[in-house]
C-alpha cells in the first residue's frame, strides 16, 4: 500500500480516536457533576477504545515513516496524549478516588491530538545519529513525565479551588484537600524522576551522537530550569514541610514552567532540539 493511502487511514483513525475522547470527556463530566458511576464506566470503555484506534494509527505512521512517533509536532503530540490516556487509565484503576482527574486530562489529550492534525504532517526520515537505546529512554521517559505532570496539574487545580473555597457543587464529592495535597506531591515526584532519566539519558545519547555531554542548547536549559524548580519544591516539601497553599503556589510556577519547556519551546525557539519538531 502507498504512504498516501495509509496516511488517508492515519489522519481518519486519529480522528476516530479524538472523537472517541470528546465523548469519554463528556461522560466524565456528567460522572463528577451527578456523581454517575456509570458515566465513569462508560467513559473509561471509551478512552480504552480509543487508545486502540489511537495507537493503530500511531503505528501505521510508524511502519511508513521508519522511526518512532517524535520527529515532528505531528508525531511528538500525539504520542505525549496517547502516553498521558495510558497513565491515566492506569491511575483510574488504581486510585479510583481520583478519577475525577479525567475531566481535565482527556480533554487535554484530544486537544493535543487536535492541534497535531492541523500541524504540519508530512512525513521526515530519521537524521543519521537518531538512534539507540539512549536516545529511546530519553524520548519514553519525557514522555512519562508529562504524563505525571499533567495528571499532577489536574489535581492541583482541583486543590486550588477547594482551597479557595470555590462555589463548584461538585468539589464537596472530591477527596479532602489534604489527600489531594499528598497526591500533587506523589504524582510531581514521579514525574521528576523521570525527568531526571530523559536529561540523563539524553546527556548520554548526546555524547554518542554530538561527542559532547552538554551543549547548552535552550531546550537543554530550560529542561534544567524545570528540574531545578521541580527539585527545589521536593526539597521543601520532604524537608521543611512545605505544605498548603504556599506550596501550591510554587508548584504552579514549576508547572507554568514545564509546560513552556514541553509544549511551546521547541516549537518556537530555533535550537538543535526544535529543528527536528518542524
Amino acid at each position: 500500500m502507498e504512504n498516501s493511502e495509509l496516511f488517508k487511514y492515519e489522519v481518519i483513525l486519529h480522528w476516530a480516536a479524538v472523537f472517541g475522547y470528546i465523548v469519554a470527556a463528556f461522560f466524565f463530566v456528567q460522572g463528577v457533576a451527578f456523581r454517575k458511576e456509570k458515566a465513569f464506566n462508560h467513559g473509561m470503555k471509551l478512552i480504552v477504545a480509543g487508545l486502540v484506534v489511537h495507537g493503530l494509527a500511531l503505528l501505521i505512521r510508524w511502519s511508513y515513516a521508519y522511526h518512532g512517533p517524535y520527529l515532528l509536532k505531528y508525531e511528538v503530540l500525539s504520542s505525549n496524549a496517547w502516553i498521558a490516556l495510558v497513565a491515566f487509565l492506569f491511575l483510574y484503576f488504581r486510585y479510583p478516588r481520583l478519577r475525577f482527574t479525567g475531566v481535565f486530562v482527556v480533554p487535554f489529550s484530544f486537544l493535543m491530538i487536535a492541534v497535531a492534525l492541523f500541524s504540519n504532517p508530512g512525513m521526515r526520515r530519521l537524521p543519521p545519529g537518531y538512534i539507540g537505546v539512549w536516545l529511546i529512554a530519553h524520548i519514553l521517559f519525557n514522555k512519562l513525565a508529562v504524563a505525571a505532570f499533567l495528571i499532577a496539574i489536574a489535581l492541583l487545580i482541583v486543590y486550588m479551588l477547594k482551597v479557595r473555597k470555590s462555589k463548584f457543587r461538585f468539589l464537596s464529592r472530591m477527596p479532602a484537600a489534604e489527600m489531594i495535597d499528598e497526591y500533587i506531591y506523589k504524582f510531581t515526584a514521579f514525574g521528576f524522576c523521570f525527568w531526571t532519566v530523559t536529561i540523563v539519558a539524553g546527556a548520554i545519547w548526546a555524547d554518542q551522537s554530538w561527542g559532547r555531554y552538554w551543549g547548552w542548547d535552550p531546550i537543554e536549559i530550560w529542561s534544567l530550569i524545570t528540574w531545578l524548580l521541580l527539585g527545589g519544591y521536593l526539597h521543601f516539601r520532604l524537608f521543611f514541610g512545605l505544605r498548603g497553599m504556599k506550596g501550591a503556589m510554587l508548584l504552579m510556577v514549576c508547572y507554568a514552567v514545564s509546560i513552556l519547556t514541553v509544549f511551546f519551546l521547541p516549537f518556537l525557539i530555533t535550537s538543535l532540539h526544535s529543528e527536528y519538531f518542524r
